[in-house]
């Protein structure tokens, strides 16, 4: 009966993970650098800017296969005593 409510609640818990939309920014990057052609030649620069983001979901995977493996390591500990 343990197994069962472990795997019900690790199905819960993925289920949510993939339930939860958007992203988390991670990182903006901006970068300058000098226009092309003639524009350059007279000092005017292009900005381009990169962003890095993680989505929510994964995050929220990730996660919940940490804890699962910390218990999973836990009660090995706790066997093995």
């Amino acid at each position: 009966m343990l197994n069962e409510i472990k795997g019900a609640g690790l199905a819960t818990g993925l289920g949510a993970g993939g339930a939860l939309g958007g992203q988390i920014t991670i990182a903006t990057i901006t970068t300058t650098t000098a226009a092309p052609g003639i524009a350059g030649f007279l000092g005017f620069t292009t900005t381009a800017t990169t962003v890095v983001a993680l989505p929510v979901a994964g995050i929220a995977a990730v996660a919940g296969v940490a804890v699962y493996a910390g218990y999973k390591a836990y009660k090995y500990c706790q066997e093995n005593n």
